[in-house]
């Protein structure tokens, strides 16, 4: 309803839309009409932390999705969770991360009333080895040790291309084992640790060194 001069005022919520510019038109009773633009502010996405290795708690909060309905967060194509967000158009969740292969990998939040999206990079950090000592005759205790496996998954130990053991992580992703040095010719060989569960891996270098046995080890000049 227009008043004396033919003023009006009138609100209604913005319905769910594209993000971008939209066409809001009035129309009187004679057929006129007025149009101005109204920009629709898509769905937004932050994380914390922005790296981690398998099963980091990663917090996906945003704003501006469609109020109190569902938003769904997706690590990298397939859908981790549906929420629904809250009556401001906040939303938020714990997100752990999968195993996954090490590198950069797409947090995204889909708000599925108007489609809109917005996505986040987090890195994955890979599998780590360590071993000591580097080097050492056949028969030396080498004791391997890692962080960043999949937290109570298989970690496979390796020397060349021969599987030695399979060891499980603990629930921190760390894991240990002593690895005794095979039979092997003198030189640098390999020692490989693989994350089963994410196929993520990693080396490090044991050199064999040579070994000389004397028996008897003393006695009188000849």
């Amino acid at each position: 309803q227009t008043d004396d001069v033919g003023s009006f005022t009138t609100s209604f919520p913005a319905p769910p839309s594209i993000a971008g510019d939209h066409i809001v038109t009035a129309t009187d009773t004679a057929g006129n009409t007025y149009s101005t633009i109204f920009t629709v502010l898509g769905v937004t996405i932050s994380i914390t932390p922005h790296s981690g290795p398998i099963g980091t708690i990663v917090t996906v909060s945003g704003t501006y999705a469609t109020p109190s309905e569902s938003v769904r967060i997706w690590w990298d194509n397939v859908e981790a969770h549906a929420i629904n967000a809250e009556g401001d158009g906040t939303y938020s969740y714990d997100l752990t991360v999968p195993p996954s292969v090490a590198g950069a990998h797409t947090v995204t939040a889909e708000d599925v009333m108007s489609t809109n999206n917005a996505s986040e990079t987090f890195t994955l950090l890979g599998i780590t080895l360590s071993i000591t000592p580097a080097s050492g005759p056949v028969g030396t205790v080498v004791t391997v040790t890692g962080t960043y496996a999949t937290p109570g998954g298989s970690v496979v130990i390796g020397w060349d291309s021969i599987e030695i053991k399979t060891v499980t992580a603990e629930l921190d992703g760390t894991y240990l084992y002593d690895l005794t040095i095979p039979a092997s010719v003198n030189g640098e060989h390999t020692v490989t640790v693989e994350d089963v569960a994410s196929t993520n891996t990693a080396t490090q270098i044991f050199t064999v060194e040579p070994q000389i046995i004397l028996t008897p080890e003393d006695g009188v000049v000849a």
